[in-house]
């Protein structure tokens, strides 16, 4: 039987699902530096209240690449931390992950708003993952009244904004 990606980077949701049964997990992700130091604290603090698991975790600078090529070659980590929804999608869609199970979405339902739930569904509708964290990567500002006076209309695409 193939083995898929559990798209899951809350360990404390990990502990509520059957891959907590195993001895090691396997978790591969994209932090590095002060935020992979960070995320091992919360891989001790876990290990530390799950006797007898093991989680160990590796990162990559390239971390979509080299997650597409281990998929490829059937070398799946047990757990993924994507950082963009949309590499969810794409890999839903390939069949290459699975669906949280019905008790870590009784967890994501219980503990999150439903745009945290809406982030980690595939285009099939089913939860792949519940995101820990978001890093905005642009927002614009302008002044309303200078806006309004000026009898300019709020653009709702890219090339709006660069045509104004």
């Amino acid at each position: 039987m193939k083995r898929r990606v559990i798209t899951l980077v809350s360990l404390a949701l990990l502990a509520a699902s059957s891959a907590s049964a195993q001895k090691t997990v396997n978790i591969f992700g994209a932090f590095s530096g002060n935020d992979a130091k960070d995320f091992q604290a919360v891989i001790d603090a876990f290990e530390a209240k799950n006797p007898g698991v093991t989680v160990k975790y590796s990162s990559s600078a390239d971390f979509n690449t080299l997650l597409n090529v281990r998929v490829q070659s059937g070398d799946y980590p047990d757990l993924a931390a994507i950082p963009q929804p949309g590499v969810v999608k794409d890999l839903a869609a390939k069949g290459a992950i699975l669906p949280v199970t019905p008790d870590i979405l009784t967890q994501i339902k219980r503990n999150y708003s439903p745009a945290w739930e809406t982030l980690g569904k595939g285009n099939d509708g089913k939860v792949y993952g519940v995101f820990h964290r978001v890093n905005v990567k642009g927002l614009v500002f302008y002044n309303k009244p200078a806006f309004v006076k000026a009898g300019y209309t709020v653009p709702k695409t890219w090339l709006e904004v660069q045509a104004l």
